[in-house]
């Protein structure tokens, strides 16, 4: 959709949400756990969070968008 000339923009920003991600769920589970003694909470947490993601994903239409030729 948006081409290769957006594609280092695109992949920088999934990289760095994917590590702010990574780093944020690692330290909340280890407090998680400092507090509760337990990962339960943490691991319910993960599988809301994926539920959530697959609900957000289901409306995607992966077909190719239509693109006129140029007419030069």
């Amino acid at each position: 959709m948006f081409g290769i000339r957006y594609l280092s923009t695109l992949l920088g920003v999934v990289f760095f949400s994917h590590q702010l991600g990574g780093f944020t769920s690692a330290w909340l589970g280890g407090k998680l756990f400092v507090l509760t003694g337990s990962y339960a909470i943490g691991w319910w947490v993960s599988v809301a969070l994926g539920v959530f993601a697959g609900l957000l994903h289901w409306p995607i239409d992966e077909r190719p968008i239509a693109r006129f030729a140029d007419a030069g």
